[in-house]
């Protein structure tokens, strides 16, 4: 037994609470040598230099940013001279080789953007965005792809409205003919609202895109986008914007034939020219496509002729499109010799078009019948 201070311990409590002593200045030992070889390896990686054979992977794979900021912080330091001209060299190198490689990539990048080869063209800038030193030169070139993909994007978003324009018209009519089947059906409401809104929003967009093309003076491209939308909202207003653009086409048409001098087009050409015009303000779409026709003879593969030929394909669709729904709203009224009519009117400019031939025999077979059963009558009256 042992005494202490008037407390009794064991033998065995003793060697207990000595083992456990011993046990937490290990522990102590431990964690200080961890922290310090820690902390000295933190040291050593400041003031490591990194190889030779690193720095030439480096600039063989064209990362003249990584190597510079490392040359700049080695620089920094205070080296001896030997190393000092070591790092010097290879700043030198790095602004020779960057300057190589950059005028090499520039032509490349600005190709591709023409070209419109996005994926390529992304992965190029963000590539020299990253790993080249930033220069006026470069900067320009980067303004010149941003502004040359924008363009693009712009393009493709116009491109879409104007097809989601020329279909939404059809899926829009049968959605409500969906819902008109079973009103009831909450799925075909919520898809109808959806495609509602989807017009509007649509149609919004497409009316901003032809205020910019006419105040940029392009009629044409602003009476492509007047079209589309009368797709969604054949309205007065529409129709009269579309016969205002009409007759500003033609005029800069005039106005363009005025400052050619005559030398490039023969009178007959000219003529030809405004006789068109004429004929596209007045609607008289035959005769336009005739006198095109006899232009292209003329003139075969002349790029003016042929986009404007497509540009009067999308007329005469249009035409069609709302002399076909023209008809069929006089049809739903009753009104069965005037949906007869505009279906007849419209059979012109697409003789082979399914659709005006069934509602043309379908109203001419109703009619028919009208008149049999007034014919009928009237034999029996006498």
């Amino acid at each position: 037994m042992l005494t202490v201070n008037g407390f009794c311990f064991s033998r065995r409590c003793t060697r207990s609470l000595s083992g456990l002593l011993r046990l937490i200045v290990v522990k102590l030992i431990t964690v200080m040598c961890v922290l310090t070889l820690l902390c000295g390896c933190t040291w050593l990686k400041t003031l490591s230099t990194p190889k030779p054979q690193e720095i030439d992977a480096l600039l063989t794979q064209r990362h003249y940013n990584e190597v510079l900021a490392v040359a700049e912080q080695q620089l920094a330091r205070a080296l001896d001279t030997e190393q000092k001209n070591y790092w010097q060299a290879i700043v030198q190198r790095i602004t020779t080789e960057a300057a190589t490689f950059q005028q090499e990539q520039l032509p490349r990048l600005k190709r591709l953007a023409r070209r419109n080869e996005w994926s390529k063209a992304n992965i190029e800038q963000r590539f020299l965005q990253q790993h080249l030193p930033t220069n006026e030169a470069l900067s320009e070139l980067f303004t010149y792809v941003d502004s040359q993909r924008q363009q693009h994007v712009d393009s493709l978003t116009r491109s879409l409205a104007k097809l989601e324009a020329k279909h939404l018209p059809q899926t829009l009519r049968l959605y409500e003919r969906l819902f008109q089947a079973d009103p009831s059906d909450a799925s075909a409401l919520s898809r109808l609202q959806q495609e509602r809104d989807k017009r509007d929003r649509l149609m919004m967009a497409v009316k901003a895109y032809a205020a910019m093309a006419e105040a940029e003076q392009e009629y044409g491209l602003a009476l492509e986008y007047l079209r589309s939308i009368q797709r969604l909202e054949d309205s007065p207003e529409i129709l009269s914007q579309i016969k205002r653009l009409r007759s500003l086409l033609a005029e800069q048409k005039k106005q363009q034939i005025a400052r050619s001098n005559n030398s490039e087009l023969s009178s007959r050409q000219q003529q030809q020219l405004l006789n068109y015009d004429t004929a596209i303000s007045q609607q008289q779409w035959l005769e336009a496509k005739a006198i095109l026709a006899a232009m292209l003879k003329q003139r075969p593969g002349d790029k003016d002729l042929l986009d404007e030929q497509q540009r009067l394909a999308d007329s005469v669709v249009v035409e069609v499109a709302r002399a076909t729904a023209l008809g069929e709203a006089y049809y739903s009224e009753g009104n069965i010799e005037y949906a007869l009519s505009a279906w007849q009117a419209a059979l012109p400019l697409a003789p082979s078009n399914a659709q005006l031939l069934a509602n043309i025999e379908r109203a001419q077979r109703i009619l028919d019948k009208v008149k049999t059963l007034k014919q009928g009558g009237s034999n029996e009256n006498r």
